[in-house]
């Protein structure tokens, strides 16, 4: 932006935001520059009225098509999710799944009010809602099938199953909503749209699932008839040992993430995305022809050529015929279209000047392959409509963004410090860092065989949501091994983590599980636009569930028993 008086340019401000009733200019400025910049401003500030000479409209990233596949995919993922609960936890599981229905009017009219556009991370945190909001309930039913087979009353089964769930489900939800707070305050606009999303999905999940359910429960047991809530069990008083299996799933892991960063660091010229690395843009006009999607037949044209789905994106303009090619700067990789290829060379008997750019023949070459013509108005003026377009996330968005997860981590770590002990934060966070690093070097891996696969926006928030997922499966089994201590004293610590995962392993499942059918519901049904993103997520949650089980849990018991020989060698001594 530029404020021109007198056709002299007196600011030159960067846009951080829309601008709307008002705006603000920041800088180093003296007094003297501050009381000339006002001068300027009042003296500019006169009424006129703006004429448009040009108005160009943008498609969203995600076409009609994929939005309704996308959407399908979805309510697919929700519905067998009501099955499942359903049939798990009979009565139990409608009551809740009306709750998780309840949530999600919550989180849609909260947004609506905040005139907030859902974007792909703000899916990511509405899907992380939905599993939260299932695993609290799961984890009260699984409370209140403890308490009833202890004492075959319901009414005091459930007030106590909601009693002893009540601080696991504050403590893993405060964690995320901590991280999701301090997200929210860098300008980093995907990152900012999923820690929003996620706030407002956390506090109805907790309002859902703690109150609302409970209220329902409370009305219905007051009924003589109603003294049995009956729920089926995946596992029935399973004694698996955890511990013992720990070191080799550590050292398989360990091996994953080895191996993973090294394609990473090798393949960081083609892994990265056009959002990180940036790339080249063309605007164009085709020619009309009769029952054509523009739009489709020019992915179809570059596909054909050997382009993949993450080499390029394409906006439709004002008009269906108007589009706009993003291509990605590793088409210039060693055997991609682009490689070597000069950027202008003088061709003997041009018609255009467009021919003197390979790149862009290239482009209408592709294009006339599929008989899409470009029409002749476009092709005079088509070199002035190439450019080179940098990422979307700048290098400041980027620090930004780390230091904002770096921040998360801190208060994560202190946060499970105070509510529990230094071993449980170091060993939690440990796990999510894990989990972090596991899920890139599997993406690194698959890129290797598919590129289709790169780490961009969607993958971004992915990554946000495995943190969120994992740190939350791990408290839950963080609170129960704390339980559990003052229960079974004459137990050791490693004997107690153990009986703590057993005990928690059906809402383990079930959560994941649950999770995983929404996941898997749009990997098979929601497009190639969102393939990578649901891909990765149910990766990650994957990962979660397992470093919840074999590396938070063994950690801590680690670190326990560290601390416990410290303390047993200053004793002696």
């Amino acid at each position: 932006m530029a404020v021109i008086l007198n056709g002299t340019v007196v600011s030159a401000p960067t846009l951080n935001s829309a601008l709307r009733d008002s705006a603000r200019i920041t800088g180093h400025f003296s007094q003297r520059e501050i009381n000339a910049l006002v001068s300027d401003l009042k003296a500019g500030s006169l009424s006129f009225t703006p004429y448009i000479l040009s108005e160009e409209n943008v498609s969203p990233d995600l076409g009609k098509e994929q939005r309704t596949q996308g959407i399908a995919a979805a309510c697919v993922g929700v519905l067998l999710v009501i099955i499942t609960m359903c049939v798990c936890y009979r009565f139990g599981g409608v009551v809740a799944c009306i709750a998780v229905l309840f949530n999600l009017l919550i989180i849609w009219a909260v947004l609506q009010n905040l005139s907030a556009a859902l974007t792909l991370p703000g899916i990511a945190g509405i899907i992380l809602t939905i599993g939260m909001a299932v695993d609290a309930n799961v984890l009260v039913f699984e409370r209140i099938r403890e308490e009833f087979a202890k004492h075959g009353r319901l009414p005091s089964a459930i007030q106590a199953g909601y009693r002893k769930a009540f601080s696991a489900i504050i403590d893993s939800n405060l964690t995320t909503i901590i991280a999701a707070l301090i997200l929210l305050n860098f300008d980093s606009g995907p990152i900012k749209g999923f820690a929003l999303t996620l706030i407002i999905g956390i506090v109805s999940s907790m309002f859902t699932s703690l109150f609302m359910t409970r209220y329902f429960f409370a009305g219905w047991v007051q009924n003589p008839k109603n003294n049995t809530l009956s729920m089926a069990k995946l596992f029935h008083n399973t004694t698996f040992n955890f511990m013992n299996k720990a070191k080799g799933v550590i050292i398989g892991s360990t091996l994953v993430v080895v191996v993973g960063l090294f394609l990473l660091v090798s393949e960081k010229a083609t892994i990265f995305g056009m959002d990180f690395t940036g790339g080249y843009a063309l605007t164009l006009d085709l020619q009309e022809k009769p029952n054509t999607n523009y739009r489709v037949a020019a992915e179809k044209a570059l596909s054909n050529q050997g382009l993949s789905p993450s080499d390029f994106q394409i906006r439709e303009l004002s008009r269906p015929t108007q589009l706009r090619l993003q291509l990605s700067s590793a088409l210039e990789e060693a055997g991609r279209p682009f490689y070597r290829i000069d950027e202008k060379k003088s061709p003997e008997n041009a018609l255009f000047t467009y021919q003197s750019y390979p790149r862009i023949v290239w482009i209408v070459g592709a294009l006339e392959k599929a008989n899409l013509e470009i029409s002749p108005a476009s092709l005079v003026t088509l070199n002035l409509n190439w450019s080179e377009m940098s990422g979307q996330l700048s290098d400041s968005m980027r620090t930004q963004a780390l230091i904002g997860l770096g921040l998360a981590f801190i208060a994560i770590l202190l946060y499970i410090t105070f509510r529990f002990e230094f071993q449980y934060a170091i060993s939690a966070t440990i796990a999510l860092v894990h989990d972090v690093l596991i899920t890139l070097a599997i993406l690194a891996i698959i890129h290797l065989f598919y590129n289709g696969m790169q780490i961009d926006l969607q993958v971004i928030a992915a990554l946000m949501t495995i943190v969120g997922y994992s740190l939350n499966d791990t408290i839950i089994i963080f609170d129960r091994i704390r339980e559990d201590i003052k229960i079974y004293r004459k137990l050791s610590f490693q004997e107690i983590a153990n009986h703590a995962l057993n005990a928690t392993l059906n809402r383990t499942i079930m959560t994941s599980g649950t999770t995983l059918l929404v996941l898997l519901a749009l990997v098979v049904l929601g497009g190639k636009t969102i393939f990578a993103f649901s891909v990765i997520l149910a990766i990650g949650v994957g990962i979660g569930t397992l470093s919840s089980l074999y590396v938070a849990a063994p950690l801590l018991v680690y670190f326990h028993q560290r601390a416990l020989n410290k303390r047993l060698g200053e004793n002696s001594i």
